[in-house]
């Protein structure tokens, strides 16, 4: 203390003199040393081993191993707990020898001298003010600063004053300095390191650790920039009052101990709720109350709550700043807010339950597991479905048991994995220590050990029952003390252990039995954007199809804080568990004692289960198992939801696939789905009252394990319908629909409904019924705004603002991208945003050409992603793929819609690989927004398994389609034929036509027909009764495209076809005919079925009695004339076709092997020019007998391809052509020299990001292929390729290598023969095509990089004055690999240069500048190729001198003279302007006269520019 008053003790009353503020240090956690200092770690190690040497760490570990196998006993264990402490204490002796504590890293000692200047020079300053002797203090600090105290006191106090200023400037030029001094000491640090971890190259190891630090500081400035800066949690509020109430949610609420109690009003009914309630039900739940409560007056009687008095609105919070009133408020508050489930009254309280929880979940495991648990017979069927749900599957009692035993490799890699910067341990353990202890084998054993023995024979580690509780901000600013999340601190080795036995072992046994497949949340392989897919996907099945379908979402209250570790210990059990480690990890959880961390340090005081108090429950959130606990308790919670419920099944029309809906659930966020695909408007009150019964039964399952929904959070969707008599119209009217849900005991809550514009936000996106964006749109531009605002008001540099763009702001925006359906305005508006913000800060004019910012760089362009259109078809077509070509549940949800879509269209090619025709007639939604940016940027897609309607005859057209490119149509029309359309029940020509195929008979279209054809397909949309204005369109349709003949004046006639129908192709019949002509029989429709016919003679048929299910596929309908009863005649032939297709021109060259030869070896390989676009493979079958067959065909090479794509085409084909082939094959072993194709085909795939990386559409197809063919043994193998060209002398190459070069040679033969055009092969599942080209890397990528080139090209095309053939003839990779090292600063300028956008004079003029003069040689249009000729001296200089070192540096490069001469003579004539000389010159090389011809061409002022000609590389 400087003061007049030194070393003065005064005794006062700290809280009195300063306010309610203690002054306790707070203890910075800081860490000894971190992994990235090697010598550290090489001296921590050393002097643990002393220790473990000292104290025989090794052998007393062992011992205590053995002892436990004998019995375990109160006095093992605490020699287990003894050992632990001793370890401990090693462990943190050995840290604290190591370094001192807070020395820091990657500091800058003369920033931390300069500023220990200030402080000395700012001491004695004061001193001589006061004249006073310079304190003794600040003689040490004269000392360690080597100053002499002589001359320091013989200084005047002007003298001082003049000194200390010197300090503060000196400290001012460093901190501006500290960056580079923090280098340098972290330079000579790192040579320490360096030599700790024997590198020679330490500098190049030095640059990387430099540039990961500069980008940790550029990550944590941007962190701030968007997020804020996080404060320590030094204050809280906290209510003044015990009873509120709240007017909007007609609630009382008793604020206990930091928590809210919320009483319900009681009602007269359940669905009527008073609008002045005065009486409550006693019974509470915990909940955040409104906004609007305010104080109230209670009377608590024995069977109500009686509300007697609200007051006034009122200051109803205040602050609480002091240290021990922060720590024990938050102490109560965890501890009410942790037993609120064993508070509150529900399932969970039943009887049976509570026998299941006893001994931590153990007591009754094996009768719950086998199913023979004792239940009362008046136990709720809620209880006994949720119970019965936990009885073991054959498949989970043959799962291995986790014994909780962790070996070594297990310890080491759980350690590897883990930051080093989690926090952790309340002991001082933390993660650095344990990650540098694991690298050790022995001590890694030791620990192994040490962490198994509590959970192998269920016991306590003492040190494991220490947590802290770390308290968040539920939401940014708010310090409610309800508001406050709780995150636990464990000992990071426990946790790890968690970890290893549950979030790896456990979940791995799970998954292998079996989980719920609606279960979302915690799994391998599945994001939250698969359930909102799939919640997209339903609704829009609903609206192609118009049915009626609703969902009910849920809202979880304190899902993890609600657990009770004695049930999910049964859960766990369930999928193999031993009941030694849940014994071991329920004793942990009930012995923990939990301090409190706030911003004044962590409190000595804790809190934890006390003698007659409730128990404590609640999983901890930070705990490494409690996901996959929740997850395990979720999914068995669903199956027994499974129990009691139907499932909702949406078909797809052809019946393969369905979108298939009980529930979707995702850590706390369920939906709960009801539905009615029949024909009837009339069914909201079904669906809603079979929702309501659904919901009511997942929120009762949920009690049961503790579990609360916060109904206040809850809604419910409807999709319902009406008739506008032209067509079926989205209902928005919700008058008199809703929901109304109850608890435990009673109490009603009424569930919020939305309206069908109105959206529900869950798993990050808001989805509205009606499939409006108004709000997702609004959510998504503001975070970009105020990211972007951000940006504009902070001072960041241009590499900050290109990384705040693309890793912050981009991935951001992308994630609400994929499922987005954002107009193309929408998206411009976006764009805009983005570019007019970044832009500039990135040094680029905001007026640059869009094609410049978003074209690659290889053809001038910045590369930036920043048109949202088109990111959002990037978004939302690479994730198509990867659920596609994964093909789970997702999968079927897509295809599903996708088929209802094509059915509703109304089209027979599919709706996404066909996309330029408009689909007008059937809403909007997610798919056909995607199809409208399809068309937009020429995107088209195959996949497969979809359903689409099948060409029935030649000539066949489907109606829709064929009316929606009739000119001029409007798309009332359209709708108004798709409506008559839909009640017909036909899609195709030929389903309205008659059996001849000439005409369409009158009763079917006329005015006030009744005919409809009978479907046969899974699901047909909802239709209306047609008037005759749906009628009159439809005609007009037919007569503008298939009856092109018929007049619309005078009655309806018989509508002729312009062109008849021919023959019938094998395909399905999608409506049912009355008659069916086979190859060999005769098929007959009645009443009772289809039955196969006989012939009786003079061409009559008698019907058997049996039935069959459907004619054969090779049948078609005829006409038939009706005899009699069961008999009837027909002369109508069989006239069926095929359809063609372009066959692969496969040659065979040898045939030698039988064809039921069981066993070959299949060689294949490819011969591949991409140069010239062509390609060959050969493959060859080599029987045990040598025996071969060979066969040989030419391939399509794109001129983007490569070898290894076409070599494991070519393998395709020549396994799916061996199996048709030599059908009686059972060993197949597959032999190329593509070794990376070889390994992947052969292979699992992994997860979903696997399959779309490049060429796994061939790998999934072989990989399909081989799983189609189970029964037999097919294997890949490497083959040594070339072989004929590798042999040493003496070497002969084996029977498989011989057959390969052979395969090459033929391969080579055939490249020049004509290939079929590609296809995508069966199997790829997903293929995407982009402007005529196959997509066969990642789909994101390749979308950006094929559009924004075509849009470049017309750019460049206009701005350099050249043609198209000149354009391809730029060598565009050359220039994207010379720019694609560039820093950005180098990008934009080459940029700008490469297109001429540049600040000269025209440019000026054109944006409102006086003049376009040239400023230094007066030029009255300066342009950018005049500042190539300005004849201003200084302009003059730097050409020759850029013009010499363009020279110097081809000459350092070693290039040849003669091609140096021709860069200069390039130069020359632009720089200068002389003439240009002829070439070749005498004893030329023909090649630099093509160089010089073709360069001239693009332009010798591009060639400056950068746009050189191929010929340069060739």
């Amino acid at each position: 203390m400087l003061s007049d008053h030194v070393m003065v003790y005064v005794d006062f009353d700290e809280r009195e003199a300063f306010d309610g503020h203690l002054n306790r240090p707070v203890r910075i956690p800081s860490r000894e040393f971190i992994l990235a200092q090697s010598d550290k770690c090489e001296k921590f190690m050393k002097v643990f081993l002393e220790q473990a040497d000292l104290h025989n760490y090794g052998t007393r570990i062992e011992r205590l191993c053995e002892k436990f196998k004998h019995g375990v006993t109160e006095a093992l264990i605490q020699e287990y707990n003894n050992l632990d402490k001793q370890i401990q204490n090693s462990i943190l002796h050995a840290a604290k020898k190591t370094i001192k504590k807070k020395f820091g890293y990657n500091r800058s000692p003369r920033l931390g001298k300069a500023g220990y200047g200030v402080n000395f020079w700012k001491s004695v300053l004061s001193a001589k003010t006061m004249n006073i002797p310079v304190p003794e203090k600040t003689r040490r600090m004269a000392e360690e600063l080597l100053l002499d105290m002589e001359y320091v006191d013989a200084l005047s106090k002007q003298q001082t004053r003049r000194r200390t200023r010197e300090a503060v400037e000196e400290l001012r030029e460093v901190q501006e300095r500290a960056d580079e001094e923090r280098v340098q000491w972290t330079e000579e640090n790192y040579q320490d390191i360096a030599r700790a971890r024997g590198e020679l190259d330490w500098k190049s190891n030095m640059e990387k650790m430099l540039r990961e630090t500069k980008q940790r500081a550029i990550e944590k400035k941007l962190t701030v920039l968007t997020k804020g800066s996080r404060r320590s949690l030094d204050w809280i509020e906290i209510p003044i009052g015990q009873w509120f109430y709240s007017h909007t949610n007609k609630e009382i609420y008793k604020c206990d101990r930091g928590v809210f109690e919320c009483y319900a009003a009681k009602s007269p009914s359940p669905s009527l709720i008073p609008d002045a309630p005065w009486r409550f039900y006693k019974h509470h739940h915990l909940k955040v109350p409104h906004d609007d409560m305010v104080l109230a007056l209670v009377r608590e009687e024995e069977a109500q709550l009686v509300l007697e008095t609200v007051y006034r609105p009122s200051m109803i919070w205040r602050t609480v700043n002091d240290t021990r009133e922060i720590e024990m408020v938050l102490l109560e508050r965890n501890s009410r807010h942790l037993k609120q489930a064993e508070i509150e009254e529900g399932r969970c309280h039943d009887e049976t339950i509570q026998r299941m929880r006893k001994n931590h979940g153990t007591d009754l495991m094996d009768e719950v597991l086998n199913g023979t648990i004792e239940i009362p017979e008046a136990t709720d069927e809620i209880i006994v479905a949720w119970i019965q749900a936990h009885k073991q599957t054959e498949e989970e009692l043959k799962l291995p048991k986790i014994t909780g035993e962790i070996t070594t490799e297990q310890f080491q890699k759980a350690f590897a994995v883990v930051s080093e910067h989690t926090s952790s341990s309340p002991s001082g353990l933390h993660y650095t220590l344990w990650k540098c202890l694991a690298r050790n084998d022995k001590v890694a054993g030791w620990l192994a050990r040490m962490m198994s023995l509590p959970f192998m024979y269920g016991f306590a580690n003492e040190r494991w029952a220490k947590v802290i509780d770390v308290m968040l901000e539920k939401k940014q600013g708010n310090r409610k003390i309800h508001m406050l999340r709780i995150i636990a601190l464990l000992e990071a080795d426990f946790n790890t252990a968690l970890k290893i036995l549950f979030s790896q072992e456990l979940i791995k046994n799970a998954e292998k039995a079996g989980l719920n497949d609606e279960q979302w949340g915690s799994r391998k392989n599945r994001m939250a954007m698969d359930p909102a897919m799939r919640n997209l996907m339903a609704f829009e099945y609903g609206r192609y199809m118009r049915i009626v379908i609703a969902m009910f979402a849920a809202d979880l209250t304190a899902c993890f804080d609600r657990m009770f570790p004695s049930l999910s210990n049964v859960a766990a059990g369930k999928f193999g568990m031993e009941k030694s480690v849940l014994k071991s990890r329920g004793k942990t959880i009930k012995r923990m004692r939990r301090a409190v961390r706030t911003g004044h340090g962590v409190s000595e005081e804790t809190y934890g289960n006390e003698e007659g108090e409730p128990e404590i429950a609640g999983e901890l959130q930070g705990k490494g198992d409690v996901a996959i606990l929740y997850c395990l308790q979720s999914s068995i919670t669903l199956d027994a939801h499974a129990r009691l419920f139907p499932e909702l099944v949406l078909p797809s029309p052809g019946g393969v696939r369905a979108i298939r809906k009980r529930n979707d659930g995702y850590v706390d966020d369920v939906n709960t789905w009801a539905g009615k695909i029949e024909r009837d408007l009339g069914d909201v009150d079904e669906v809603m009252y079979d929702l309501q019964v659904r919901a009511q039964g997942l929120t009762d399952l949920n009690e049961v394990s503790g579990g609360s929904t916060a109904f206040h959070k809850c809604a419910c969707q409807l999709l319902s319908w009406r008739s506008t008599g032209r067509t079926l119209e989205i209902n928005y009217d919700m008058e008199g629909v809703g929901m109304v849900l109850t608890d435990a005991k009673g109490a009603a809550s009424k569930i919020k409904m939305l309206s069908p514009s109105g959206t529900n936000k869950g798993l990050g996106y808001f989805q509205a019924v009606d499939a409006n964006q108004k709000v997702e749109y609004e959510e998504r531009m503001g975070k970009i705004k105020k990211t972007c605002s951000a940006a504009t008001s902070a001072r960041i540099q241009y590499s900050e603002a290109k990384q705040l763009l693309e890793r912050r702001l981009l991935m951001q925006t992308r994630y609400g991208l994929t499922l987005s359906q954002f107009t193309k305005a929408q998206c411009e508006r976006m764009s805009a945003q983005i570019n007019k913000t970044f832009l500039p800060l990135m040094r680029i004019n905001r007026h640059m050409p869009r094609a410049v910012v978003y074209g690659p760089i290889r053809w001038g362009g910045l590369g930036l992603n920043t048109d949202i259109y088109c990111l959002q078809l990037q978004c939302a077509m690479a994730y198509l793929v990867r659920v596609l070509r994964w093909d789970k549940k997702v999968a079927d949800d897509v295809i599903t819609a996708i088929d209802a879509l094509q059915l509703r269209s109304g089209f027979a090619t599919p709706v996404l690989e066909e996309v330029s025709t408009p689909i007008v007639h059937a809403g909007k939604g997610w798919i056909l927004n995607l199809r409208a940016m399809m068309k937009e940027y020429d995107v088209s897609a195959h996949i497969e398994h979809l359903w689409k309607p099948s060409l029935q005859r030649e000539n066949d057209v489907a109606l829709l389609e064929a009316f929606s490119k009739i000119e001029g149509i409007k798309p009332r029309e359209m709708i108004l034929a798709s409506e008559f359309r839909i009640w017909l029940g036909v899609t195709m020509l030929s389903e309205l036509a008659d059996e001849q195929g000439t005409m369409i008979e009158r009763y079917k279209i006329v005015n006030g027909s009744e005919w409809r054809a009978t479907t046969t397909l899974k699901g047909w949309p909802t239709g209306i009764e047609p008037t005759d204005e749906h009628r009159k369109v439809f005609r007009h349709c037919l007569r503008a495209t298939v009856c092109t003949g018929m007049s619309k004046y005078g009655a309806v006639r018989d509508y002729k076809l312009s062109t008849p129908l021919g023959r019938w192709y094998p395909v399905p019949r999608a409506i049912e005919y009355s008659a069916y002509r086979g190859e060999e029989t005769v098929y007959m429709r009645d009443e009772e079925g289809l039955h196969e016919c006989t012939p009786i003679g003079n061409g009559e048929y008698e019907a058997k009695q049996e039935t069959v299910l459907e004619p054969p596929l090779r049948s078609h309908p005829i006409p038939v004339n009706m005899s009699g009863p069961g008999v009837f005649w027909t002369h109508e032939p069989a006239r069926l076709t095929e359809a063609s297709h372009e066959e692969m021109p496969v040659t065979v060259t040898r045939d030698e092997i039988e064809d039921e030869v069981t066993e070959i070896d299949l060689i294949s390989d490819a011969s591949v020019h991409v140069e010239e676009g062509k390609g060959g493979v050969c493959w060859r079958a080599l029987d045990t007998n040598d025996r071969v067959y060979s066969e040989r065909f030419p391939i399509e090479v794109p001129r983007d391809s490569y070898s290894y794509r076409q070599e494991m085409i070519g393998l395709f084909h020549a396994l799916e052509r061996a199996l048709k082939r030599f059908p009686a094959l059972e060993v197949i072993r597959c032999h190329c020299d593509n070794q990376a194709g070889i390994y992947k085909a052969q292979r699992p795939t992994y997860g979903p990001g696997e399959v779309t990386g490049s060429d796994m559409d061939v790998i999934l197809a072989i990989r399909g292929l081989v799983k189609s063919q189970e029964d037999k043994d097919i294997t890949f193998h490497h083959v040594r390729g070339h072989t004929d060209e590798k042999l040493k002398p003496g070497e002969e190459a084996d029977r498989i290598e011989a057959q390969n070069v052979e395969c090459d040679r033929e391969a080579e033969e055939c490249k020049d023969e004509r290939p079929a055009q590609f296809q995508p092969l069966p199997g790829s599942k997903c293929m995407i095509r982009v402007a005529n080209t196959w997509v066969t890397t990642r789909v994101d990528t390749a979308i950006q990089d094929i559009t924004s080139t075509a849009r470049i090209r017309l750019y460049l095309l206009e701005r350099l004055q050249i043609t198209e053939w000149e354009l391809n003839d730029i060598d565009t990779e050359a220039l994207g690999a010379a720019r694609s090292v560039h820093n950005w600063n180098r990008t934009a300028r080459t940029s700008k240069m490469m297109v001429r956008w540049l600040p000269v004079g025209r440019h000026w003029f054109h944006h409102g500048a006086h003049n376009s003069l040239c400023p230094c040689c007066g030029e009255p249009n300066e342009t950018f190729e005049h500042l190539f000729i300005c004849l201003h001296k200084d302009l003059e200089a730097l050409r020759a001198v850029a013009r010499l070192r363009i020279l110097r540096a081809l000459r350092q490069e070693k290039f040849p003279s003669r091609l140096i001469q021709v860069v200069d003579m390039m130069l020359r004539k632009v720089l200068d302007q002389e003439r240009p000389q002829e070439l070749p010159l005498k004893g030329w090389p023909k090649a630099f006269k093509r160089i010089w011809v073709r360069q001239r061409k693009i332009g010798l002022e591009n060639f400056i520019k950068g746009w050189v000609t191929k010929e340069w590389r060739r």
